[in-house]
């Protein structure tokens, strides 16, 4: 491992071992609360609050404990002495891989915790996935993982004279269309769950919880078309003879791809869920946001 590779993973491992001394200290537990309140359009009761600092809190450090293990998995990596030309941007996105990887197991374990033996608020209709993920956040990995197969493909059939390896970007695309797979029964093991909410005010938070979940289901699958999209790009974009434009424009694509998640996971997406179960509830919120806006 030269310096440089040792003075990154040992910066980043610190900068993450302080975030997550951080969620031991209760004003940032308070902070990740009032903040998921904001996003989910709902408003803090004391009934509720302590079984939210609790998956928060775990949340917050699975996301910490996920980008530390990839930084230390680097840092292993490194030790061999294997190295590739164009494995910075793709180890970023491997870091923020294993970010989403461990918000999701956080997510998953609070999600399918044991559900207690006591008496439930009944529903008039059962829910789907639909009712908690918007359309635009559903089509989004297998968006992805398409793109990043056809571009993996057409390189492949191409294979112009000096193309680097493409062994990362295949093995990240089949992962992607793995995860797609996989999280497509999660999500309908989730939605199938029963809620243990005795009252509407923890029916409506359990459910703002269930929508945060299902959408770190997307993000998984989403991530890794992007990391092989960004593995295919990039070595052909180092490919001997290949122009500027092109390689700007290449780089155009995963530009466009990175605000394509953006826009999707803006406030709204977040709110999406109550506007389809809780309607009432959500208009309460559009008015507080336009009294807010007008101020």
């Amino acid at each position: 491992m030269d310096w440089y590779t040792f003075a990154a993973v040992m910066i980043a491992l610190l900068s993450l071992s302080l975030k997550f001394a951080r969620t031991f200290r209760a004003e940032p537990q308070v902070r990740a609360l009032d903040r998921f309140a904001r996003e989910s359009g709902l408003a803090l009761t004391a009934e509720v609050r302590p079984a939210l600092v609790r998956r928060l809190t775990a949340r917050e450090r699975g996301y910490t404990i996920g980008a530390m293990t990839s930084v230390v998995g680097i840092g292993l990596w490194s030790i061999t002495g294997a190295t590739v030309t164009w494995s910075g941007i793709v180890l970023v996105a491997i870091i923020g891989l294993g970010a989403v990887l461990g918000l999701a197991v956080a997510e998953w374990r609070g999600a399918f915790r044991p559900v207690p033996d006591q008496p439930r608020l009944a529903r008039s209709t059962i829910p789907t996935v639909a009712d908690y993920v918007s359309p635009w956040q559903l089509w989004a990995p297998a968006v992805t993982v398409l793109i990043a197969l056809s571009a993996l493909g057409s390189v492949a059939l191409a294979s112009p004279a000096g193309l680097p390896s493409l062994g990362l970007a295949a093995g990240l695309t089949a992962t992607a269309i793995a995860a797609v797979v996989a999280s497509r029964f999660a999500r309908a093991e989730l939605v199938r769950r029963g809620q243990p909410a005795a009252s509407v005010t923890e029916l409506t938070w359990d459910d703002a919880l269930r929508s945060a979940a299902l959408r770190g289901t997307i993000e998984i699958p989403t991530t890794l078309g992007m990391a092989s999209l960004s593995a295919t790009l990039l070595a052909l974009g180092l490919t001997p003879g290949l122009g500027n434009f092109v390689t700007w424009a290449l780089f155009g694509v995963v530009a466009a791809l990175i605000v394509f998640v953006l826009v999707i996971n803006r406030r709204r997406a977040t709110t999406y869920y109550l506007r389809r179960l809780w309607p009432e509830a959500a208009a309460d919120y559009a008015d507080a946001v336009a009294r807010g806006a007008a101020r």
